[in-house]
């Protein structure tokens, strides 16, 4: 009798053994689980942080493409606002959103962002496109006009800036006479 007792409580503790290996597998496999999904949310992000980063260095890039013209078009401006405006004209002002937009524009003053003189930029999508297209500069001193230059043409887009803007200024003279 005391063996059948015995044969019971080995037969309930073995029940029990076998659920705790139950329940121990269980709690192994949804750690594994747990692991594995932590393992890929790291690699998600860290693909993420990568694009990111090619990005940002693609907009660089076009940044550095933009900025020899970006700075002559800020010098055009200043010497033409110091040397040769007149005190009734309002001066001319030099807006740079390379580093947003991937544009910088002349305009006067006393106008809206959006009435500009002169728009530079690259045409494209996005940063990539960009980085391969020619540089575009949009001519709104007489009629809407844009004329697309070689990265290396520098000079020759501020010559063409200088002789848009002595016509501009010119027929503003004949005009007020």
């Amino acid at each position: 009798q005391l063996k059948n007792q015995l044969r019971g409580i080995e037969e309930r503790l073995k029940v029990f053994r076998d659920k705790i290996k139950e329940i121990k597998f269980k709690r192994r496999e949804a750690k594994l689980a747990e692991l594995e999904i932590q393992r890929r949310t790291r690699e998600e992000a860290r693909a993420v942080l990568d694009a990111q980063k090619r990005e940002n260095e693609i907009k660089q890039q076009v940044v550095e493409r933009l900025e020899k013209y970006s700075r002559n078009m800020k010098s055009i401006v200043f010497q033409v606002n110091k040397r040769y405006l007149t005190k009734k004209r309002s001066p001319l002002a030099f807006i740079d959103n390379i580093a947003e937009s991937g544009e910088c524009f002349i305009k006067n003053q006393d106008t809206p962002d959006n009435d500009y003189l002169f728009l530079l930029y690259i045409k494209g999508e996005n940063a990539s496109e960009r980085l391969i297209n020619d540089i575009s500069l949009e001519d709104r001193t007489d009629t809407v006009e844009t004329k697309v230059f070689n990265p290396k043409n520098v000079f020759e887009a501020s010559d063409y800036i200088i002789d848009r803007l002595a016509i501009l200024f010119d027929r503003e003279r004949k005009e007020k006479k």
